[in-house]
């Protein structure tokens, strides 16, 4: 389901009902609001270990995927969410997709950072100035 919510707890609301439509299908692993801002901070942490100057990081997008059962025993797999968020401008983050996808027991989810290739370019300095 695609979108563009802005992270913040004045959204919640429409963050909330986003969320809530994907829940239909899911069996586990679900996200709120608060988890929404939790992700946007790691996606910041991301970019800084990254080094990545701030101003350049609008258009980065993060990926964060529920990690499946933890039973060992638990056979099935569960139905788990998966959202997807971009940078915008001033350090403000966007809900802009969430999805539910099958996670096996022992699952360890996703988390995914994808920046653009300016982004990598830069990234690619940095790991040269700082190695």
């Amino acid at each position: 389901m695609k979108m563009k919510i802005k992270i913040c707890k004045e959204n919640s609301k429409e963050l909330q009902a986003a969320l809530d439509e994907a829940k239909r299908s899911s069996s586990g692993g679900m996200l709120g609001p608060w988890n929404l801002q939790t992700v946007a901070l790691m996606a910041e942490k991301a970019l800084d270990a990254k080094r990545m100057p701030k101003r350049h990081r609008t258009g980065a997008k993060y990926v964060f995927g529920v990690a499946g059962p933890k039973a060992k025993d638990d056979r099935y797999p569960r139905r788990c969410m998966t959202v997807w968020v971009v940078r915008g401008v001033g350090g403000v983050w966007y809900l802009t997709n969430v999805s539910v996808t099958d996670r096996w027991p022992r699952d360890p989810g996703i988390q995914h950072l994808e920046l653009t290739e300016r982004q990598l370019s830069m990234a690619r300095v940095q790991e040269k100035l700082h190695a």
